[in-house]
């Protein structure tokens, strides 16, 4: 699985079973998964960042706000 890991991790699966001429149905399926993983971690990872930019925006519109009405 290590040598299949490091295969998929840089995006090329890698069957041996099938002489590394395409891919098996095991392989293809754990090829797809790993893309969903990846996909996935990404999708999250950017709505994390929007998440936090959009709370900093917040928090620094409050803040002159209240500076303003401090005035």
């Amino acid at each position: 699985m290590t040598e299949e890991r490091q295969t998929m991790d840089s995006g090329v699966p890698n069957c041996s079973d099938c002489g590394g001429k395409g891919m098996c149905d095991k392989h293809k399926v754990e090829y797809l998964e790993w893309a969903y993983n990846t996909a996935r971690n990404e999708y999250l990872a950017a709505i994390r960042e929007h998440r936090a930019k959009l709370i900093k925006d917040i928090t620094e519109m409050k803040t002159e706000r209240n500076q303003n009405e401090n005035l």
